[in-house]
């Protein structure tokens, strides 16, 4: 039976919160945090890690929370693998949240978590993610694997994807194989003793955190009680050309994969689907505005994608690009990795 906590008797957590691919939500990630987190930056420390935020914003942020908030710089970008590291080094508590800045929590969450952790002894409780304040995003994840032409591919399952979601809806408890990484709770130390944010994986490393979890014996929990907003899509400002640049490079990403697929067996670029994302997404900052940010170029190259989307149809034709990219830096970095006719370790 689940049991019940009140706001003001959850036990300390450290809160450790970063940029996925924009400095410009972090204040509005904050305001929101304190606004639904009772004890938030008191009873539950309240650690950022930002790499390569403009000087400015760095003021701005002490200015207006420091005093509730220990904010640590480092000049060169991070990702957030490196982040979530940092930021649990730093924890003194048992249980710590690690959010992205654009994972926006509703009230109760924090708590529901938390009880969750307790009933069900969880290495990590993973929310209920919204993508639109009325739709989900998933309710839970799951793991499943197709050999196709002797390679075997993994492929992420998000739980009632674009569902409608409304207060109140009779979405249980469960188990799951991994967490999306907008939001979760973890146990801090054997997190960090297993390595389980391999900072090498820039993308996709929610699956590996859960493999090396699964493997060492630990359990994982969806909890639809605690409710949060992953602001999809959102808007990026000429502060964020540069590090949304770095974080989604091609060749970085398709990297981040090659090292997946030699660490576990298999390849979990999901036979190129993922692909399609990355080109897609990128082509949020355009060429343009890349070479010469300014809001002019960041409004012509969203009108570009949505032309190319169209009428070209890149997504479709960056599945096989990328494809050959994880392939390509397979072979060019450490070799052929042998997964074909064979299942994954269980690691």
């Amino acid at each position: 039976m689940s049991s019940q906590i009140a706001a003001d008797d959850v036990e300390a957590v450290t809160i450790i919160g970063g940029p996925r691919d924009r400095f410009s939500t972090t204040e509005r990630w904050l305001d929101r945090l304190f606004a639904t987190t009772p004890g938030a930056g008191d009873r539950h420390r309240v650690i950022f890690v930002a790499g390569g935020a403009p000087d400015h914003l760095r003021r701005r942020w002490q200015e207006r929370f420091g005093d509730r908030v220990e904010f640590v710089f480092h000049d060169e970008f991070l990702n957030q693998p490196q982040v979530r590291n940092i930021g649990l080094r730093m924890a003194t508590t048992e249980l710590a949240v690690l959010a992205d800045n654009d994972c926006y929590p509703r009230s109760g969450w924090l708590e529901a978590m938390v009880r969750c952790q307790h009933d069900t002894d969880a290495v990590m409780v993973t929310p209920l993610i919204l993508e639109r304040p009325t739709t989900i995003h998933c309710a839970g994840t799951d793991l499943y694997k197709n050999i196709r032409d002797g390679v075997e591919y993994g492929h992420k399952y998000l739980r009632f994807l674009k569902r409608p979601y409304v207060d109140g809806c009779n979405l249980e408890r469960s188990t799951v194989d991994y967490g999306e990484l907008h939001l979760e709770l973890v146990k801090a130390e054997p997190t960090l003793e297993l390595g389980a944010f391999d900072e090498r994986i820039i993308e996709v490393g929610e699956v590996d955190s859960g493999l090396t979890w699964a493997e060492a014996g630990y359990s994982m929990w969806f909890e639809p009680a605690a409710v949060v907003h992953f602001e999809r899509g959102g808007p990026i400002t000429v502060d964020d050309v540069a590090f949304f640049s770095w974080r989604w490079d091609f060749d970085r990403v398709a990297e981040g994969y090659r090292v997946f697929a030699d660490k576990w067996g298999f390849d979990i670029s999901e036979e190129g689907i993922f692909g399609g994302f990355v080109v897609d997404y990128n082509a949020t900052v355009g060429w343009l505005a890349r070479r010469y940010p300014s809001s002019a170029t960041l409004k012509l190259g969203l009108a570009a994608k949505r032309l190319g989307n169209k009428f070209v149809g890149a997504p479709s034709r960056a599945r096989a690009t990328f494809r050959r990219a994880v392939q390509g830096t397979r072979n060019r970095k450490l070799g052929p990795v042998e997964v074909a006719g064979r299942s994954a370790p269980h690691r």
